[in-house]
């Protein structure tokens, strides 16, 4: 990424960051400079059931008009910050509430028509980089940013996975609106790597329950149907 100037370093979003793990939140999320150079305010969210109930938890804390939902083990590195106010600055008033912002996840090729991988990240496995899509069909939700009076709702029924994904979908289906995957510097140290546990799987049925007319629903993790489901479970047996 190319060095990036701002004359004003005061950030246009807060981040609500759901916590299970106290030193995972401050070695990652509370020691970023990508957060430090803009003056990002972090609201922490302890004891959540689901990541709905941690941003509706957390909203009578955020004062800006943006919100940065992250996990609590991603890292912002230097020019995250300028980069994210950029871009927020240059999204009209108008759009707004609709907008839905993801990092990592899948989009539409828009010559082909196809699925495929888009956004940037590096974790401690991986160095993940594609283009940006302006299309997506699915957001990993290690972080994702929406207005403050957002029309995209979490569905507390869906639990800690997919839930990004569902907000694609229903974006996709019920607002006539496509998501979006930037491509901006960021860590992600997971300690799990790409393993799923079962709830992923859960929550994959729900997904498949809750969206019939998508048919296979493309994300990173793999192409998701009855069949995915169907071997996960029997690893897990």
């Amino acid at each position: 990424f190319e060095p990036i100037q701002s004359s004003d370093n005061t950030a246009l979003f807060d981040v609500v960051v759901p916590t299970t793990n106290e030193q995972q939140l401050r070695v990652n999320v509370e020691q970023s400079p990508g957060l430090a150079e803009v003056n990002a305010r972090i609201v922490s969210y302890r004891g959540a059931k689901n990541p709905a109930h941690a941003l509706d938890g957390s909203m009578a804390h955020v004062l800006r008009d943006w919100v940065l939902l992250c996990h609590q083990d991603v890292y912002f590195p230097k020019g995250f910050g300028l980069r994210l106010n950029k871009l927020l600055a240059a999204i009209p008033p108008q759009e707004r509430r609709q907008t839905l912002l993801g990092f990592i996840g899948v989009g539409v090729n828009r010559e082909t028509q196809q699925p495929e991988p888009a956004g940037f990240i590096l974790d401690r496995l991986h160095r993940v980089v594609h283009a940006s899509s302006d299309a997506a069909l699915s957001i990993d939700e290690l972080a994702i940013v929406v207005a403050r009076d957002s029309i995209h709702k979490i569905d507390p029924n869906i639990g800690w996975h997919l839930w990004a994904t569902d907000l694609c979908l229903s974006a996709i289906s019920e607002h006539r609106v496509f998501p979006k995957i930037v491509s901006l510097p960021l860590f992600h140290n997971s300690h799990t790597g790409w393993s799923l546990p079962a709830a992923f799987s859960d929550s994959t049925e729900y997904l498949l329950r809750k969206f019939p007319h998508f048919g296979d629903i493309h994300t990173l993790c793999g192409v998701l149907n009855a069949d995915f489901v169907t071997r996960q479970r029997s690893l897990k047996a």
